[in-house]
């Protein structure tokens, strides 16, 4: 049932359906943080999910307090350089990156999540990853004036 919740969810955004996309990813993770507990590497996924939508929509502070809450489960469920907790390290710059007087933050995440792929992914994969923080931090900028 909730591995079919996700997969529905997950289509509503890729498809632009953002609000039913938002509740039916909220269902999901409070039924996977009953089922399975907050650190729950399926919760912490369903979280992450849950702050892309909210970027998506416009809901940064949301967004940036869901994107930690995943970041920081799942580094301590999984360990600091475990290529999810890095994947949600950079989520997170996503979001920061968008809301104001967060650049900073965002650009020092970024830093710290790119040697982290360069350590445990290797330079192609840390590669991919700078070119899409680049990308992230230069939509922040442009967003954050307007």
């Amino acid at each position: 049932m909730l591995v079919h919740l996700s997969k529905v969810a997950a289509k509503a955004h890729s498809n632009g359906e953002l609000e039913p996309a938002q509740e039916l990813y909220e269902h999901l993770v409070a039924a996977r943080r009953e089922r399975y507990g907050d650190r729950d590497v399926r919760t912490v996924g369903a979280i992450g999910a849950l702050a892309s939508v909210a970027k998506d929509r416009g809901e940064f502070l949301l967004a940036e307090g869901l994107a930690r809450e995943a970041a920081d489960a799942c580094k301590a469920t999984l360990g600091a350089m475990h290529p999810e907790s890095l994947k949600l390290e950079l989520n997170l710059v996503a979001v920061l990156a968008r809301v104001e007087g967060k650049l900073d933050e965002a650009e020092q995440t970024a830093r710290d999540a790119l040697e982290g792929y360069r350590q445990v992914l290797g330079e192609e994969a840390h590669a991919s990853a700078a070119k899409s923080v680049r990308a992230m931090l230069a939509q922040g900028k442009q967003a954050t004036r307007g």
